[in-house]
């Protein structure tokens, strides 16, 4: 019975995270942090992974679900902005195939570090790893603040600007 709550859980948070996603994408200082919120879910859900009681188990499936469905959408729509119509299908095929990959790679390099270091070695790094995306996505928010107008707008703003 637990698997069972523990996947609806899950679905349930990923539903509610990819409709805040859109929430965040939607407002407009607010779409810099809405990679960072996502990735810094999955970090913290995967950090409670390794405290090994049920009650954290149920507690990192919602989490991690708040982030792992709202991610691509995020990816995607920052590609979006942040490319010419002429590079974006070779940007957005770049960022589908990252994503992609980490999902083909992830369970076999968690299968290794389990093997070899034991079941909690996989919440610490998958942790480590989400972190370090949440990291590389607030300088990324931070950083694009101080960069040159028509590098930090989006498309729908260098449009409306240009119109006007």
């Amino acid at each position: 019975m637990g698997v069972t709550w523990f996947w609806v859980m899950y679905g349930a948070s990923s539903i509610a995270g990819a409709a805040l996603g859109a929430v965040l994408l939607s407002g407009g200082s607010a779409r810099r942090v809405a990679l960072s919120a996502a990735l810094g879910s999955g970090a913290i859900g995967s950090l409670l992974v390794v405290h090994g009681g049920n009650w954290s188990v149920f507690a990192a499936s919602v989490t991690v679900g708040l982030g792992s469905v709202a991610t691509p959408a995020i990816v995607t729509f920052l590609i979006r902005s942040r490319t010419s119509d002429a590079t974006y299908p070779f940007f957005f095929t770049v960022g589908t195939a990252s994503l992609g990959l980490g999902q083909l790679s992830g369970p076999a390099i968690g299968g290794l570090v389990a093997d070899w270091f034991g079941l909690s070695a996989i919440g610490w790094l998958a942790a480590a790893i989400y972190g370090g995306g949440m990291i590389a996505a607030a300088a990324d928010g931070f950083f694009g603040l101080r960069q040159h107008v028509t590098t930090t707008k989006t498309k729908e703003d260098r449009h409306a600007l240009s119109a006007s």
